[in-house]
């Protein structure tokens, strides 16, 4: 088991004794708090072989395209008088704009978030308001349109992750 936070990186031994070298290598980490995940990510199984994929672009926004029936229009919940936006609509938000600007100076998904593939959903928002039939729907669309060994990234609020 592999668990991140801001401060530090803890793994179960399961990294079979290999050297850091031949543990999944990032193609290119930007920024303090990739360059964390990379070296959390090398900590996990010795079986854990993540490849950036070429068509990344193409790849983040068919995801996208797929999972539009649930997070188009999604509005913020509302607990203990607020209304939101809440951390993962800011995240969202945030990653959007930065990406719409990477690609208007001609850049690409890596230019942003590195050696990840972002999966952009409020699931707070979702879990919250849809339900059980609905949000099963959604993760068999996000369960086939990811692919085996790229390496996603996403932000979760709810507290059940």
């Amino acid at each position: 088991m592999l668990v991140w936070t801001e401060d530090a990186c803890t793994a179960a031994p399961d990294n079979g004794g290999l050297p850091a070298a031949e543990r999944w290598p990032p193609p290119r980490v930007t920024g303090r708090w990739l360059s964390r995940a990379a070296r959390c990510l090398g900590l996990s199984a010795s079986n854990l072989s993540l490849h950036y994929p070429a068509d990344a672009d193409a790849h983040f926004l068919e995801m996208r395209r797929q999972l539009r029936p649930w997070t188009q229009g999604a509005r913020p919940h509302r607990y203990a008088g607020y209304n939101g936006p809440w951390l993962e609509g800011r995240w969202i938000s945030h990653f959007e704009q930065e990406y719409e600007a990477a690609k208007a100076r001609g850049g690409r998904l890596r230019d942003v978030f590195g050696p990840w593939v972002p999966i952009l959903v409020p699931w707070t928002d979702l879990i919250v308001s849809e339900g059980a039939g609905r949000r099963r729907a959604m993760f068999a669309a996000l369960r086939s349109a990811m692919r085996p060994g790229v390496p996603y990234i996403t932000l979760v609020q709810h507290d059940e992750g």
